[in-house]
């Protein structure tokens, strides 16, 4: 089921890469501004998905670390899109979605202590490198997974709320592009 959901997933995540505005930090192009609208929409996004996920599953307060590095309050202008979930499989699918962007949140915590144009930049607690703690619930994450039968409704139900989720990020990254 593990790697059924990666293949399902690949494309839009490979799109996200592309939409998310990493790569300006990734080639340090990035400037204050453009940063902190990449938290800001990280932030409204993660908020979202952690307060669909909380009444079937536990979840770590990933958007309480993107506010602290914001250098304001969050505004309170951002669209869901109506996004659901329907089931705990769906949010089992979202949870996956979270915890796998933190291993990416991890290796842009690298590139971005380079970012000239971001200097002096403060300790952050979203893109940093990864601790036990920001990943406590990944091994587990993964074996509750690899259980599934890959031809199963469930298998189907973790990979819409994936989907779902994932096309969550792209629509609120869509707004850094506008």
């Amino acid at each position: 089921m593990l790697q059924q959901l990666r293949d399902a997933t690949r494309s839009i995540h490979d799109e996200l890469e592309q939409l998310s505005g990493v790569d300006k930090i990734m080639d340090q192009s990035i400037d204050r501004t453009g940063y902190e609208r990449i938290l800001e929409v990280n932030y409204h996004t993660y908020a979202t998905v952690e307060k669909k996920i909380a009444p079937y599953l536990s979840v770590q307060p990933i958007s309480s670390r993107i506010a602290m590095d914001l250098n304001h309050p969050p505004s309170n202008n951002a669209e869901t899109f109506n996004y659901h979930l329907h089931s705990k499989d769906e949010a089992l699918g979202a949870k996956y979605v979270l915890e796998g962007s933190m291993l990416g949140a991890s290796l842009i915590a690298r590139a971005l202590q380079d970012c000239v144009k971001l200097q002096p930049l403060s300790e952050q607690h979203f893109y940093k490198k990864a601790t036990k703690e920001s990943m406590a619930d990944w091994p587990s994450l993964m074996n509750e997974l690899k259980e599934v039968p890959s031809d199963s409704a469930q298998a189907q139900d973790i990979i819409t709320g994936a989907l779902r989720t994932f096309n969550l990020f792209k629509r609120n990254y869509l707004q850094l592009r506008a």
